[in-house]
């Protein structure tokens, strides 16, 4: 599974789903208006025959059934691909909040390294500041006799 939600990959995938989704609903919308039509030229052409007017129905019927099917299947597709975006998000999450902590972690290495460093020549500038007091001292002050 590509690391990335946004991943060519991914979306090529989700274009797929919704291409063949837009198709099916297309194919059903036109078997749909098919049907109607059909039906409707029958009920002027027949009349009164109410046992054919049956046989649509029956027909009609079918189609509803085929229509829920289809609707069934478009719901459990998008469910199982809602699924599948929720994992690659929680993964993806947890990639990013791991870094973060690894991030954190070489800063406060970085910020030790660099008080330690401070202090070190804090030191050393307190030790010349000293020899520099002592140098003055001997500068200034006058010899002593024996």
């Amino acid at each position: 599974m590509p690391d990335d939600p946004n991943s060519p990959s991914m979306q090529e995938n989700v274009a797929l789903i919704l291409k063949e989704i837009r198709a099916m609903e297309s194919r059903n919308a036109e078997r749909h208006e098919a049907l109607r039509a059909e039906l409707e030229g029958f009920r002027t052409q027949l009349g009164g025959f109410g046992t054919e007017l049956g046989g649509f129905r029956a027909e009609l019927e079918s189609f509803r059934t085929e229509l829920e099917s289809f609707k069934v299947e478009v719901n459990t597709r998008f469910q199982e691909f809602e699924h599948r975006m929720e994992q690659e998000l929680r993964e993806a999450e947890g990639r990013i909040i791991t870094s973060n902590y690894r991030l954190a972690e070489s800063i406060q290495q970085r910020l030790k390294q660099s008080e330690s460093t401070q202090a070190a020549v804090n030191a050393r500038l307190a030790t010349l500041e000293e020899r520099l007091t002592e140098v003055e001292k001997r500068l200034n002050m006058p010899p002593q006799t024996q």
